[in-house]
């Protein structure tokens, strides 16, 4: 039934990316390129996270620690080269295209869950993300990495500098096209870098009294919540770029907002 809906839906969005072109008048084919100008519309320029540039440190000589607050690190050039040529779109659909992924909701949950091709994913499913309001009807893929494949894969990251960031923390990698993300949650510490595309954070301390519908998407919540909210109420932000990570504190209340059709990350889930 998941793929009936979807592909239905296709039809009348999904067209490929040269047809759109040519008949660029056509309110249908540019539903990917509103959806994007839009996100980025609705995007501040502004970041109220302190950033830490590593660009003229060794992470032979730098590590980096968690903190009480959301810290955001600027990797040191080419740290992570390799890996973001390999996870390129046409470079994944050529070597793991045909591989079963599982994807999640993106509610506050995640529980429920829908295994499709890679490719399928990439190419039917992505360019759909963020046309509906509802966060449980709304599918992403975000870590459930395992296999032979995955692993291979994985193992060409360069993980951040963190003194609990080796082997025993656990990588999810993840691919999200525009308005996709996963609305208001909370689990354990970490990072979080940015590949390709640019993702949007927004956090609350755990204390902070704040009410959501888990079943919206985070879109929803940025257009319908976000432009109404007192100062005292506002979030600490930022757009994070590709060779930037993030680091999110234990039990912060956050959520997130891919604003590129093609969106690629890493988190790495650390003791601290």
């Amino acid at each position: 039934m998941f793929r009936l809906l979807i592909y239905g839906f296709a039809w009348f969005i999904y067209l490929p990316k040269g047809f759109c072109t040519y008949f660029y008048h056509n309110k249908i084919c540019d539903f990917q390129q509103h959806q994007q100008e839009d996100l980025h519309s609705k995007s501040s320029d502004s970041c109220n996270i302190k950033k830490i540039s590593l660009l003229n440190s060794s992470f032979s000589d730098y590590s980096i620690r968690g903190s009480a607050v959301p810290l955001i690190y600027v990797l040191p050039t080419a740290w992570n080269q390799k890996f973001t040529n390999m996870v390129e779109s046409d470079t994944l659909l050529k070597n793991m295209g045909n591989m079963l992924v599982e994807l999640s909701s993106s509610n506050s949950y995640s529980k429920d869950k829908v295994s499709v091709s890679l490719a399928e994913y990439i190419n039917q499913i992505m360019p759909l993300q963020g046309s509906s309001q509802q966060s449980n009807e709304t599918f992403y893929l975000f870590g459930n990495n395992h296999g032979e494949l995955w692993q291979g894969l994985l193992a060409n990251y360069n993980r951040p500098p963190c003194t609990t960031c080796g082997e025993e923390a656990a990588l999810s990698f993840g691919i999200g096209g525009a308005g996709s993300g996963v609305a208001f949650h909370m689990h354990g510490p970490g990072f979080s870098e940015v590949l390709h595309g640019e993702k949007r954070w927004f956090l609350y301390p755990p204390a902070f009294p704040l009410t959501w519908n888990p079943d919206h998407t985070q879109q929803t919540w940025l257009k319908e919540v976000y432009p109404f909210l007192e100062e005292s109420q506002r979030p600490l932000e930022c757009t994070i770029q590709p060779g930037e990570v993030l680091y999110f504190p234990n039990g912060w209340i956050h959520a997130t907002l891919n604003l590129n059709e093609y969106t690629v990350f890493v988190s790495t889930f650390t003791l601290e």
